[in-house]
């Protein structure tokens, strides 16, 4: 079993994760393995090694979720240069920023009494 978690902006793929799971036992009909002679999913053997599987991929996430996480930083557009299509931030590297990353900006247009 294998999971992508894509980036849905650029289509790249952050990471990927792959977990095996396999379960054995004697003297069982195919039925049986897949569940239909039973009557729960925790007792098929396609359920356990499931299971085992995603064991596998839930670690690599842990493992990677800090590259899931939206980094909010707070800073100030100092210029902008319609000719080249460009800004320029206040901040950088010891913010956080990597180069290629994308940036949302937020500018408060009108404000809202209640």
């Amino acid at each position: 079993m294998n999971a992508r978690i894509v980036d849905t902006a650029s289509a790249e793929i952050i990471f990927a994760a792959e977990g095996k799971g396999q379960e054995e036992e004697s003297n069982v009909t195919v039925g049986a393995a897949y569940g239909s002679n039973t009557t729960g999913a925790k007792e098929t053997l396609l359920s356990a090694a499931t299971k085992k599987a995603l064991v596998g991929i839930i670690g690599t996430l842990k493992e990677n979720s800090a590259k899931l996480k939206e980094q909010v930083l707070e800073g100030t557009v100092v210029n902008v240069d319609s000719g080249d299509k460009s800004i320029m931030i206040d901040l950088g590297s010891e913010s956080g920023l990597v180069s290629g990353q994308s940036l949302y900006v937020v500018k408060v247009v009108k404000e809202i009494k209640n």
